[in-house]
């Protein structure tokens, strides 16, 4: 049982009175916006533990797994399976591999860095749309050639273009519009 704080009235209670409820009914009250946990929610709940060599997170007195990494997620990217949370139907990325790319081709939508070496006779790179407020640096290791990256919907301009060793721009993806361009390091340029 949680402790919450009514903060819009509703049944016969009034604005500052404290219930207590089941975490799955006090999660539903708090969605509907009638109510807040208070400070004194129960630590000892929430717990992590191994399971057939998955780390989880869980909720020790509903047994709700919150959060489970499986052991393939500490190798390479970490591979974070969301189980579930106040409404059981959490889906998610998370971004955080580098990848450097030597040819022409399509940057991973899974990636926190695309480094590209610009040794290659051709570095001509395409960003297909991302996820909402995803983010993604792209920067150069080798200046030999110009990389362009060209996006498929891009706010800014047509493409950027990367002619140095350590340029680099910064891009968030908005959702529907495009990439937006957050950040340009060194002679980094759009090109309108």
């Amino acid at each position: 049982m949680n402790t919450y704080t009514v903060i819009k009235a509703f049944n016969n209670y009034v604005i500052g009175d404290t219930i207590t409820a089941t975490a799955d009914r006090g999660a539903k009250l708090i969605r509907q916006g009638l109510v807040s946990l208070t400070d004194n929610y129960d630590n000892e709940q929430i717990q992590l533990r191994w399971v057939n060599e998955n780390l989880e997170i869980f909720n020790r007195l509903t047994g709700a797994v919150l959060l489970r990494i499986t052991p393939t997620g500490v190798q390479g990217p970490l591979t974070i399976d969301i189980v579930g949370d106040v409404d059981g139907e959490v889906t998610g990325n998370l971004y955080g591999n580098v990848t450097t790319y030597m040819s022409n081709g399509e940057i991973g939508l899974n990636l926190l860095m695309a480094v590209l070496n610009g040794s290659a006779a051709t570095c001509n790179m395409t960003l297909a749309d991302g996820a909402e407020g995803q983010t993604i640096t792209i920067k150069t290791v080798d200046a030999t050639e110009v990389c362009t990256v060209t996006p498929d919907k891009f706010v800014n301009g047509t493409s950027i273009s990367l002619a140095a060793a350590g340029d680099a721009a910064t891009l968030m993806f908005d959702g529907s519009t495009g990439w937006h361009v957050l950040n340009l390091y060194g002679t980094a340029a759009v090109v309108v």
